[in-house]
């Protein structure tokens, strides 16, 4: 994803949520890509998710499948 991205626009990362600790950035898109995984189940996936969110200083795009949707954090 991320070298495609590159090939097409520049000044945009790609980035994990814990890569992304601490930065800002003007929109982040966030796509969990398996919301249903147990990843994303409990507290620490609700604080990933909050600092996920937290680093959109003006948009925030969530990417959610149908499946995703079940997630109560989404």
């Amino acid at each position: 994803l991320r070298s495609a991205i590159r090939q097409v626009a520049k000044g945009i990362s790609v980035s994990t949520v814990h890569k992304a600790q601490g930065s800002e950035r003007r929109t982040v898109i966030f796509d969990p890509v398996d919301g249903n995984s147990n990843f994303l189940v409990g507290d620490e996936a609700r604080r990933l998710v909050n600092v996920a969110f937290s680093r959109a200083e003006a948009r925030l795009i969530v990417m959610l499948a149908n499946a995703d949707r079940q997630n109560p954090l989404f």
